[in-house]
């Protein structure tokens, strides 16, 4: 399948529409989550606000020389403290198969059936295996009140 997904990376052409208009102190601003410009120098050779403006290119003119994309991949958000799942059906490049292993939460990574699950399932797997260990995403849930429970098979990393 070949698409030309450029824009919708560079330009967020397509977006959705509350993605397009950024709100900042309750006023709508047109556009503004559609970028217009890039940044192509690395923050250690910026010294001064005018190598800023000297680096910046248009998303037109970077689109034409950075537009072969092959692939591109969204990750799967969880914000529990809305309780709300961000993209609930994108087909994900690598997925965690969620498991009880010895009374714990472990998983699996499934590195081998690429764009073939939907983050909607993982997240529904993960909610079945924490509500089997007696967590519960819908309530007031704290991602501290598991770390006691989570297999070896799960990489933490501390902060």
């Amino acid at each position: 399948i070949k698409q030309d997904i450029a824009s919708q990376i560079w330009k967020n052409k397509n977006a959705d529409e509350r993605y397009i208009h950024g709100i900042i102190d309750g006023i709508s601003i047109p556009f503004s989550g559609v970028p217009n410009f890039c940044l192509t120098k690395s923050p250690d050779e910026i010294i001064t606000v005018q190598d800023i403006f000297n680096n910046l290119i248009a998303m037109y003119e970077l689109i034409k020389t950075h537009g072969n994309i092959t692939s591109a991949f969204l990750a799967q958000n969880y914000r529990s403290h809305k309780h709300k799942q961000e993209g609930n059906r994108r087909h994900l490049a690598v997925w965690i198969k969620w498991k009880i292993i010895n009374k714990k939460l472990g998983c699996e990574y499934v590195f081998d059936n690429p764009l073939n699950m939907e983050s909607g399932k993982v997240f529904d797997n993960l909610s079945e295996c924490l509500l089997e260990l007696g967590f519960d995403l819908s309530g007031e849930f704290n991602i501290d009140s598991i770390k006691h429970i989570l297999d070896e098979s799960i990489r933490v990393y501390s902060q």
